[in-house]
């Protein structure tokens, strides 16, 4: 499903996969294309950024930026 930054919630796992603001290189050093990354942590910092933390950074994004998102990863 699709979430909106502004929506996450922890425990939510994203694909960050060529995202623009979380992997704007599309750096091959990180796990993005074999792994969905777990949201630890989601901080409103302005009325434009909302800043969310992973297990391996933390990215600001636009609030209504959308995510690919799962709820649980079996």
């Amino acid at each position: 499903m699709k979430k909106k930054v502004k929506d996450l919630r922890i425990g939510d796992y994203t694909d960050l996969e060529g995202d623009e603001y979380a992997d704007p290189d599309k750096d091959p050093g990180k796990c993005f294309a074999y792994e969905w990354e777990p949201v630890t942590e989601v901080e409103f910092e302005t009325p434009q950024c909302v800043a969310v933390s992973f297990e391996f950074d933390t990215v600001g994004f636009p609030p209504e930026h959308i995510l690919e998102v799962k709820d649980e990863i079996l």
